[in-house]
C-alpha cells in the first residue's frame, strides 16, 4: 500500500512539474530503466528557477572522453524537473542557469530499481573558482583533471604547477587527475572540497599550514642505489638547521605534516625533537618507495593551533609484521602497539647517528623485555627478521649476547659476530673476527629468517654475508625474556634501533633500511 502511494505522488508530482519529456544528449539512449527522479530548483531570490537546465549524469562521468548518455530536462514555470526511465545507479544532478550564471549541483544520488524519488527543494547558488596545487609527480604533457559527474574539466601541461577551474558549483567537490597516454592513470588530486559560492577555493592537503617543502626520496645510483621498489617503509627523516627552519614550527614539532605525492597524508613518529639544539628525527610510514627513481614527498609545518598528530603505531604497524621496535633514545619502550616495553638494569644513553643509544660497559647492564602474554616475540615456524645497529668498543674475547632469547639472536664469540637460532644451534656470520672492532664505526646487522625456503640469511651493513640452510629447524617459540646485552656475559659497546618483524624481507629491503639509517645517508635529500 505504502509503495503504491509513493507512485502516485511521484505521478502527481511529474504531471504538475512536466512540460516536457527529458531527452538524452552524448550517447546512446536505448538503454533505460523503470526509475524516476524528481525535484524542485530554487533561483538564488528564492523565487522558482523556471527555464534552468537540469541534467543526469552518472556520478562517475568523465566530461572529457565519457560516452554515456547524458539525460537533460528543463525545469518548469515552477522550477520543478523530472528524469524518467532511469537504470539503477548512482547519480550527480547538476543544474544551471545560462542568465544568472548560477549552479547547483547534487552528488551521489543512488537510484534503485523502481525507484520513485522525490528530492527536497535546493537552491542555484553562484559559481567558485577551484585553484589546485599539482605535486611535482603529477605535472606531464596531456594530463587533464575533472570534477567526475559533471562537465567540468581543464586540460593541463608540463609547466602547470596551479591549475584553476572555473565555473565551479558552490558545494562539496572532488577532482581526479588522468592522462590521455595513460587511461588507466586515476588519481584523486582532491578527495572532497566544499567550494566557495562566489569565491575563490584552494585546495591543498592543510590550507592552515604556512610553510611547506618536497622532500626527494632518491634509490638512483647516486642515491641509496636501490634497484627495486619498497612497500609500506618507514623512512628516517633527519632534520637539522641546514634543512629545517626550527623557528617557523611549534617548539615540539607537533605541526609537522607529511603527504605522499599524490597529497595523501603519511603517519609519522617525531623520535626525538630538540628546539634548541635545531636536530630532529622523525619516522615516516612510506606506502611506495620506488626502486631506480626519486619518490618525491612533502612536509608541512607553521600552524601554531595544531596539535601533535606523533604516532609510533600508525609507523611502525602490527599488521605490517612489526613485533617489537626499540629506538632506545633515552627509553627501551616498544615503539609498536603491543608496547614490548623493557627495563633497564643499568647503563647510559649516549649520542648515536639516529639520536640516542644504549652504552653497556660494565657486567649487569642490560635491558630486560618480558616475553609477552600475546606471544609477539615468538614466531613458531613463521619468517621473521631482526636487527640492530651496534658499535663495538672492545673485544673481551669471550661469549657476548647482544640480543639474545634464547630461539633467537646475535651473539659476539671471540671477535665473531654470528646470528643464532634454535638455542645457539644453527649459527650464521655477520663477517670475519675481529672485523668489526674498530673505533667509532656503527655497524648494521641483520638477519633474515625465511621458514618458506628454509634458509636463515645474515646481513652487514645491507650486504648478505652468509646463508645457512635451517630445514631441520621447526619452531622459534620462547617463554624467555628477550635481552638487550645479556647479562652476564657483557657486549662493550652501543646498541642501536633493535626490530623484531614477522615475514620475510628482501636483500633490497635490508640494503634499503641500512642506506636510510647509516650517518651519511642519501636516500632522504630535503629541499
Amino acid at each position: 500500500m505504502k509503495t503504491i502511494l509513493v507512485l502516485m505522488i511521484a505521478l502527481l508530482f511529474y504531471l504538475s512539474c512536466s512540460d516536457n519529456q527529458p531527452t538524452a544528449q552524448g550517447g546512446s539512449a536505448t538503454d533505460v530503466g523503470n526509475a524516476m527522479v524528481a525535484g524542485k530548483i530554487v533561483a538564488s531570490n528564492s523565487n522558482p528557477a523556471a527555464r534552468a537546465r537540469v541534467r543526469l549524469f552518472p556520478s562517475d562521468y568523465n566530461p572529457y572522453h565519457d560516452d554515456r548518455p547524458v539525460t537533460v530536462d528543463m525545469t518548469n514555470d515552477s522550477g520543478c524537473f523530472v528524469f524518467t526511465n532511469i537504470k539503477s545507479g548512482t547519480y550527480n544532478i547538476l543544474a544551471d542557469d545560462s542568465i544568472d550564471l548560477t549552479k547547483l549541483l547534487i552528488r551521489k544520488l543512488l537510484v534503485n530499481a523502481d525507484d520513485s524519488l522525490i528530492l527536497p527543494p535546493d537552491t542555484l547558488k553562484q559559481t567558485g573558482k577551484l585553484i589546485i596545487t599539482l605535486f611535482d609527480s603529477l605535472i606531464a604533457d596531456n594530463n587533464y583533471v575533472y570534477l567526475p559527474g559533471t562537465d567540468r574539466y581543464l586540460e593541463t601541461g608540463s609547466l602547470d604547477t596551479v591549475v584553476t577551474l572555473d565555473s565551479v558549483p558552490g558545494s562539496m567537490v572532488s577532482v581526479i587527475l588522468k592522462n590521455k597516454s595513460h587511461p588507466s592513470l586515476n588519481i584523486v588530486v582532491v578527495d572532497s572540497i566544499e567550494v566557495i559560492a562566489g569565491g575563490s577555493t584552494v585546495a591543498v592537503p592543510f590550507p592552515l599550514w604556512k610553510h611547506h617543502t618536497a622532500l626527494t626520496l632518491n634509490t638512483r645510483e647516486a642515491g641509496a642505489d636501490v634497484a627495486e621498489s619498497i612497500t609500506q617503509f618507514p623512512v628516517l627523516v633527519r632534520l637539522d638547521s641546514t634543512s629545517f627552519p626550527f623557528s617557523e614550527a611549534q617548539a615540539t614539532g607537533a605541526d609537522i605534516r607529511f603527504t605522499n605525492q599524490y597529497g595523501n597524508s603519511l603517519a609519522y613518529e617525531i623520535e626525538s625533537y630538540d628546539f634548541s639544539g635545531k636536530t630532529a628525527f622523525i619516522w615516516v610510514q612510506v606506502d611506495t618507495v620506488l626502486g631506480n627513481s626519486e619518490t618525491r614527498l612533502r612536509m608541512y609545518w607553521g600552524n601554531p593551533a595544531a596539535g601533535n598528530e606523533s604516532s609510533s603505531a600508525a609507523v611502525f604497524d602490527t599488521a605490517l609484521g612489526f613485533r617489537g621496535v626499540w629506538h632506545l633514545n633515552n627509553q627501551s619502550h616498544d615503539a609498536t602497539q603491543n608496547r614490548n616495553n623493557g627495563t633497564m638494569s643499568s647503563g647510559a644513553y649516549v649520542q648515536s647517528n639516529m639520536g640516542a643509544a644504549f652504552s653497556y660497559m660494565d657486567s649487569g647492564d642490560c635491558i630486560v623485555v618480558p616475553n609477552p602474554s600475546n606471544q609477539s616475540l615468538s614466531f613458531g615456524s613463521e619468517s621473521f627478521f631482526f636487527s640492530a645497529w651496534i658499535k663495538v668498543f672492545q673485544n673481551n674475547g669471550d661469549l657476548d649476547k647482544i640480543l639474545w632469547k634464547e630461539a633467537y639472536g646475535i651473539k659476539s664469540y671471540y671477535g665473531t659476530l654470528m646470528a643464532v637460532i634454535n638455542n645457539g644451534g644453527i649459527e650464521s656470520d655477520f663477517g670475519a673476527e675481529n672485523e668489526f672492532y674498530l673505533n667509532d664505526q656503527w655497524i648494521y646487522l641483520a638477519c633474515v629468517i625465511d621458514k618458506n625456503n628454509n634458509f636463515m640469511k645474515t646481513f652487514t651493513n645491507g650486504s648478505i654475508v652468509d646463508s645457512t640452510d635451517i630445514s631441520g629447524v621447526n619452531a622459534f617459540s620462547t617463554t624467555f625474556p628477550l635481552m638487550i646485552n645479556e647479562s652476564v656475559k657483557t657486549f662493550e659497546g652501543i646498541i642501536d634501533e633493535v626490530r623484531i618483524q614477522k615475514g620475510s624481507f628482501s636483500s633490497t629491503y635490508i640494503k634499503l633500511c641500512f642506506e636510510n639509517q647509516k650517518q651519511n645517508q642519501t636516500l632522504v635529500h630535503v629541499e
